[in-house]
C-alpha cells in the first residue's frame, strides 16, 4: 500500500488494470511471467524466443472516492480480482 501514497486522498488518480497472458501449448508461469529465483536475462531472452504469446489488458473505472492508502490497496485488490473475472478484454495485443 506504500506506493499508493501519491494518489491516496485524491479521487480519480488511482485506476484498476488486470494483466492476462496466454500461451497455447506453452506454460505462461515459466515463460512469461518473471518471479520467483529466476535470472533475468536468460528469462527475457527465452521470452524474447517465444512465439505466440497473448496479452490482455482489462481497465477498470477510476476509484471516485478520497481514500487513505490501505483502504485504496483493498478496494484496488477487490477491483482487479472483479476484473480478473470480468468478459471481455478492454484491449488485446499479440507478441
Amino acid at each position: 500500500s506504500s506506493l499508493l501514497e501519491p494518489a491516496a486522498g485524491k479521487p480519480g488518480l488511482a485506476v484498476p488494470a488486470h494483466l492476462a497472458y496466454e500461451l497455447p501449448g506453452g506454460d505462461v508461469g515459466r515463460q512469461v511471467c518473471y518471479w520467483g529465483e529466476m535470472v533475468f536475462v536468460p528469462h527475457l531472452l527465452g521470452l524474447a524466443r517465444t512465439r505466440g504469446v497473448v496479452g490482455s489488458v482489462r481497465i477498470g473505472r477510476p476509484v471516485a472516492e478520497a481514500l487513505d492508502r490501505k483502504a485504496l490497496a483493498r478496494r484496488l485488490h477487490a477491483e482487479v480480482g472483479a476484473l480478473s473475472q470480468a468478459g471481455l478484454p478492454v484491449a488485446t495485443q499479440a507478441t
